[in-house]
Formats: C-alpha cells, structure tokens, sequence
C-alpha cells in the first residue's frame, strides 16, 4: 500500500516538474500561438528541403509564405550578426555558441524562389525570429525579431496578395518538397 502510493506521489511531482519545465521553455505558449496561425492558413512543421535544410515552422496564407525561427532552448542574451556563422548566448556568466538562424535561412531562399514558378507571379516571403521573454536580443539582423505575443500579430498584419487556389497550389508544391 506504502508503495503504491508513494509511486503516485512521485508521479505528480514528476508530471508537475515537466509541466513547469515547458511553461519555462515556453513550449506550450508558442503552441497556442501556432494553433492561432493555423486556423487561417497552413502551418507546416519540420519540413527538410532537397539541399537538406530543415524548416522547423512554415506558415502558408493568403498574405505570403512565413518562414518562422523558434527555438525555446534561446535564453539570456544572444549576440551576434548576419554573417557569423555562430551567435553567442550568455545566461548569467556562460557563453555558448548557438547556430545562427540567419545563415540557415539564406540557404532556404532559394527553394521559396522556385515556388514562384507554381503560382506565376512572385511569392512574397517573410522571414520571423520568434523570440521568448526569457531571451534578450542584442543582434545586428535585417531579419525582424518579434516576440511570442507579437508573431500572430506580426502575420496578421501582412496584406493579402494570393487566391486560395493559389495558396492551395503551393501547399500540394511544399507537400512535395517533403516527400
């Protein structure tokens, strides 16, 4: 009987503890705020483009494409620049190297380019780094920064410029791309 219920008592401190660490990561809120975008166009996750670029959030709606950066792990202050190929992060008085988000979207580029060929006409492309409150930016980017409150605001604010048969078209195009 003891142990039974000192099983329970360790699993509700353990289901505690690992919803505390996702509050904490920020995890469960960029859900909501992704469950928001998607209820007016495609959210698309974990795509892996052909020169083996991985995509973690493509956001596809009337008003363009959105390529979104967001990694719950970027925490402190982050420094750095378009052209470093890494960017430092400091929580309290350790560095740690971080992939820069900027370089991996260069490479991305040129796969929205050949979306445009699918619709005729230009897509616009807008690129996001999403950024957490726990996360103090100090970068020297032309890629706009916002923060989880702000990114459905931020999407949202993007004029419409594609037909649904067009969005549709390039989401059979990018289902494509994954396969």
């Amino acid at each position: 009987m003891y142990i039974v219920v000192g099983f329970a008592f360790l699993a509700g401190i353990m289901f505690l503890f690992k919803m505390r660490v996702d509050e904490f990561k920020g995890e469960e809120a960029f859900s909501v705020y992704l469950k928001r975008l998607a209820e007016d166009g495609y959210l698309i996750e974990n795509l892996i483009l052909e020169n083996q670029t991985r995509v973690p959030y493509l956001f596809l709606s009337k008003a363009g494409l959105f390529n979104i950066y967001y990694n719950p792990e970027l925490l402190g202050r982050l420094y750095g620049d378009e052209e470093e190929t890494t960017w430092t992060q400091v929580m309290e008085v350790r560095k740690i190297p971080v992939v820069n988000p900027v370089r991996i979207m260069e490479k991305q580029r040129s796969a929205w380019s050949e979306l445009n060929d699918v619709i005729g006409k230009e897509l616009p492309v807008y690129e996001l780094i999403c950024l957490s409150k726990r996360a103090t930016p100090k970068l020297n980017i032309s890629v706009p920064i916002v923060s989880l409150e702000r990114l459905v605001e931020e999407v949202e604010s993007k004029e419409a410029c594609l037909t649904s048969e067009e969005v549709e078209q390039l989401v059979e195009k990018i289902k494509t791309i994954d396969a």
